[in-house]
């Protein structure tokens, strides 16, 4: 299935050879040793020996190769990503909707969260009560990035 992204949010979002099944795999590996941790009272800080494990044991599944070093800038990419979405639904006013992938808020409230964060976008809809108002309402559906950098 062709990404529904505009090219400007692929290129954002993958890079150096990663693509959307990499970045799954990789999430699944992160996420089942922040389960395991947690289980055992620990915390995962996808330090340098998790880079090395997650490289070792994805670097068959990966489509292209990755080294150290890629495995562990897209880590903290994707950490980022994961920060500044966590910020954005926990914001006062927010409200994530699960089922369709989005985030709700007053204009007021995006103006807010804008305020705190050097750069927030989301999914944009025709609806003025979706995301940051009129200035971004030009397509019907406008794909754009959710980063703090």
């Amino acid at each position: 299935m062709p990404s529904i992204m505009p090219y400007s949010q692929q290129e954002y979002l993958y890079f150096e050879g990663w693509l959307p099944e990499d970045d799954n795999k990789l999430l699944e590996f992160m996420f089942d040793k922040k389960v395991k941790a947690v289980a055992a009272g620990l915390v995962e800080e996808f330090g340098e020996d998790f880079i090395v494990e997650a490289q070792e044991e994805l670097e068959d599944e990966f489509r292209s190769w990755k080294d150290l070093a890629n495995v562990d800038a897209r880590v903290k990419f994707l950490r980022k990503r994961y920060n500044t979405l966590t910020f954005v639904i926990n914001h006062a006013g927010a409200t994530w909707e699960a089922a369709d992938g989005y985030v709700r808020a007053s204009d007021k409230t995006w103006k807010a969260i804008i305020r705190q964060l050097l750069v927030v976008w989301s999914w944009n809809r025709l609806d003025s009560s979706w995301f940051c108002g009129s200035e971004l309402r030009r397509m019907d559906l406008n794909v754009v990035m959710l980063g703090s950098n």
